[in-house]
C-alpha cells in the first residue's frame, strides 16, 4: 500500500442513506446496520454504524480508527471501507437517552462506520456459548489454517488490545478471518495522558483461543518466528498509517493526547520485538 494512502474517509450526512436494522447493543456504544454511500463506491453499500458514548467510552471512537488504519496498512483482512460519519440530529433518532454521543460544534453526531463484510463471528459459527468444548476444538482446528493468525496476535500485542474476543472477528472463509472492533486498543476506551509505557505483558485473547494461553511470552515454538516477523514489520506499518493518524488525531483529541498516544504506539513499535525476543531466549 502506498505511504500516501489515507484509508479512513470523511462521510457527511448526505452519505447516510437509510437505517436498516438495529444490532445487539453494547454498554459503550450503539451499533446499527445502514445503507451508506462511500466516496469511492459507485452505489451505496451495507455498513455498520457505531456511535460511542463520550462518557463511558470517551476514546472508543479514536481507538477504532487507530486500530483499523494500522490493521489495514499491516495487510490484515478488515472491512473494505471505513469512515468517520457525521449524522444530522434528525438522522440520529435511534440513539437512546443513555448514550451521550460525540457531537460537532453544529450538533452533528460523530459515528464510526465500516462496510459490511458478511460472514459471522466465531462466537456464532462455533456456538462457543452453548457448546464451548466442541466449539473451541473446531475453532482451534480452523485457526491452524489461518495464515494471518500470528499477525493478528502481534497487532493486538503492539496496540495493547485485550478485547480480541471471539465476537471481534468475522469468519470470511475456511481458515480466514477479518478483524473488527478496535475500541479498546491503547490500554482501553477511556485512556488518559500519560498512557502506560511500561506494560508489555497483556491478555492476548486470540492467542488464548488458538493455544489456550493468553501470554504470548509463552507462545508455542512454531508461532514465535511468525510473531517476531510481524513485529519487525510494525515500523513500516506505522509509517504508512501516519497520514490517517496525524489527520484524525488532530481532529478527535487534544494536542497533548495526540502527542502522547502517538509516542505510545511509537514506543511499542520499537520495544515489543525486543521484549519478545528476550522472552523467547533469542539474541537477535
Amino acid at each position: 500500500m502506498s505511504k500516501a494512502a489515507q484509508v479512513i474517509q470523511t462521510l457527511g450526512p448526505d452519505c447516510y442513506r437509510s437505517f436498516m436494522e438495529q444490532t445487539a447493543d453494547g454498554v459503550d456504544a450503539i451499533t446499527h446496520k445502514a445503507l451508506v454511500q462511500f466516496h469511492d463506491s459507485p452505489t451505496p453499500v451495507d455498513a455498520y454504524v457505531k456511535v460511542y458514548c463520550r462518557h463511558s467510552a470517551p476514546k472508543g471512537l479514536v481507538n477504532e480508527l487507530i486500530g483499523y488504519a494500522l490493521a489495514k496498512h499491516d495487510g490484515l483482512d478488515v472491512p473494505y471501507r471505513a469512515g468517520i460519519l457525521l449524522l444530522a440530529p434528525e438522522q440520529a433518532t435511534f440513539l437512546p437517552a443513555s448514550i451521550a454521543p460525540h457531537v460537532t460544534t453544529n450538533g452533528e453526531v460523530v459515528a464510526w462506520c465500516v462496510q459490511s463484510i458478511g460472514g459471522s463471528t466465531p462466537l456464532q459459527v462455533y456456538r462457543l456459548k452453548t457448546d464451548p468444548v466442541n466449539g473451541f476444538s473446531a475453532l482451534r482446528a480452523d485457526f491452524k489454517k489461518w495464515k494471518q493468525l500470528a499477525k493478528v496476535i502481534s497487532l493486538d500485542a503492539w496496540l495493547l488490545n485485550e478485547d480480541r474476543n471471539m465476537g471481534n472477528l468475522v469468519r470470511v472463509g475456511s481458515g480466514r478471518y477479518a478483524v473488527i472492533d478496535h475500541g479498546r486498543v491503547c490500554t482501553g476506551n477511556s485512556w488518559v495522558v500519560p498512557l502506560d509505557r511500561m506494560r508489555m505483558k497483556h491478555s492476548n485473547k486470540a492467542a488464548l483461543a488458538a493455544w489456550e494461553d493468553q501470554d504470548i511470552d509463552r507462545a508455542p515454538a512454531q508461532y514465535q518466528a511468525p510473531i517476531l516477523t510481524s513485529c519487525d514489520h510494525h515500523a513500516a506499518t506505522f509509517e504508512e498509517g501516519a497520514l490517517d493518524l496525524d489527520y484524525w488525531l488532530s481532529v478527535l483529541v487534544s494536542p497533548e493526547e495526540k502527542e502522547d498516544v502517538t509516542h505510545f504506539v511509537a514506543g511499542r513499535t520499537r520495544d515489543l520485538g525486543a521484549h519478545l525476543r528476550a522472552a523467547y531466549g533469542l539474541l537477535l
